[in-house]
């Protein structure tokens, strides 16, 4: 794959990863470890409400080495997931529903799509983007185990005409943290649960530019091709 869909893997650039920030900060100490805090309990809040969000969105993502650019068009549900990773050749697309999951790419005329996993299968290497364990994987692990996770106290971001106001946790988990654990780095979330920005150690930054509350609909969750199964 393109160096660019591995940032758009974006995770930290460690073991197959690479991490993002929405602008560059200081190093601040350790936070609290704890639920408990109310930094915590405020961080565990807005990811019970993400992973009930539906919305759609369009995100700016950045990666610092080597520098690239692009966009993710996301389309979201409590059951559905749809990533388009978009660059100036390439359309890379992947389709998380409770029936299947289908990675598409798109090219000028030129479209394909495979039936990638089945119902309830995780999402086989090399397929998985960033995009899908930050809007699914991560935002359940922060509902259900915030208190495996040292959490800063909230910092208040105001919003904008495009994005909505948003607080910000600084966390890492803690070597308890069950796996897949969630990337160290700054996660901002609006009081809908919609993550406004991430941002890594790395450098790496993704950023909303624009959402609509809209829950998508479901010709959204269709591949854009007759997906065939992977070549066994």
């Amino acid at each position: 794959m393109p160096a660019l869909l591995a940032v758009l893997g974006l995770a930290g650039c460690h073991s197959g990863g690479s991490s993002p920030t929405p602008s560059r900060t200081t190093t601040t100490p350790t936070p609290a470890p704890s639920a408990t805090t109310p930094a915590g309990e405020a961080l565990r809040q807005v990811a019970t409400a993400a992973v009930a969000a539906s919305y759609r969105a369009a995100y700016t993502v950045r990666q610092s080495h080597p520098a690239t650019t692009a966009t993710w068009r996301l389309w979201r549900t409590p059951s559905s997931l749809r990533v388009d990773v978009v660059t100036k050749q390439v359309t890379a697309t992947l389709i998380v529903t409770a029936k299947a999951s289908y990675s598409c790419r798109r090219a000028g005329h030129r479209r394909t799509c495979f039936r990638v996993a089945g119902p309830g299968q995780p999402v086989p290497k090399p397929f998985p983007l960033l995009a899908e364990k930050l809007f699914s994987t991560d935002i359940a692990t922060l509902a259900s185990h915030a208190d495996s996770y040292a959490t800063s106290a909230p910092t208040v971001v105001d919003g904008t005409v495009q994005v909505p106001a948003s607080t910000c946790f600084r966390l890492q988990p803690l070597a308890s943290a069950p796996r897949p654990r969630v990337d160290k780095g700054t996660y901002c979330f609006s009081a809908s649960g919609v993550l406004t920005s991430v941002s890594y150690p790395s450098g790496n930054v993704v950023r909303l530019q624009h959402l609509s509350m809209h829950s998508p609909p479901r010709a959204a969750f269709v591949p854009y091709s007759s997906p065939t199964p992977l070549p066994s």
